[in-house]
């Protein structure tokens, strides 16, 4: 059985509906119990028609993503990363954290991916933009977190999601179950000229 999450946007954020009934069919019902809160977001079954979700305070429709940068000291230059999470609306536990980093020295960008937890591994993550060039990311590490996977991002996949829609995460449970995590790319392009 495979699960898309609804990537529309509601005052407050991200909407994913009947999430905890795919997590605990995939085995991965204990991450809403060790993720760290945040934003709102709730998972749709294919099979299920929507509910109604309440809007939570704090988001905006139109900007799913959110810049911030740092120098280690003064006179260092800013090294600095643009972020969007995917969160259960009734727990607030984060279930997806994707990061693009732009490094003060390099200014190459590196893609970071937050996953749950109880994933199978050797699938690794797909990535996609709008369904269209589809691209398999290993799995690097694990914590108490989540797993991670990193890499570098190309100009070419910059543009792809300057002119996309959304950004798909593509994820696979113990027992082979597929869930896809889209991400919206509107505001994109806005957000990551600031931090470029």
């Amino acid at each position: 059985m495979a699960m898309t999450i609804d990537g529309t946007w509601e005052p407050g954020g991200r909407r994913v509906k009947r999430l905890c009934g795919w997590l605990a069919a995939a085995g991965l019902a204990f991450v809403l119990a060790v993720i760290a809160p945040a934003g709102p977001v709730e998972a749709q079954d294919q099979t299920q028609p929507p509910a109604d979700a309440a809007a939570a305070p704090g988001g905006e429709p139109d900007a799913p993503w959110s810049a911030r940068c740092i120098a280690p000291h003064r006179d260092a230059p800013l090294n600095c990363q643009i972020e969007q999470r995917a969160v259960v609306t009734e727990t607030g536990q984060l279930l997806l954290l994707v990061t693009i980093a732009v490094p003060g020295e390099s200014r190459q960008p590196v893609l970071t991916i937050r996953a749950p937890l109880q994933l199978f591994l050797p699938a690794g993550v797909r990535v996609d933009i709008d369904g269209r060039n589809a691209e398999k990311l290993e799995f690097r590490t694990c914590d108490q977190q989540g797993c991670y996977v990193r890499t570098p991002i190309s100009n070419a996949t910059l543009d792809a999601m300057f002119k996309g829609l959304k950004l798909n995460i593509i994820l696979e449970s113990l027992n082979n179950q597929q869930l896809t995590v889209p991400m919206s790319l509107s505001g994109f392009t806005e957000v990551y000229n600031k931090v470029r």
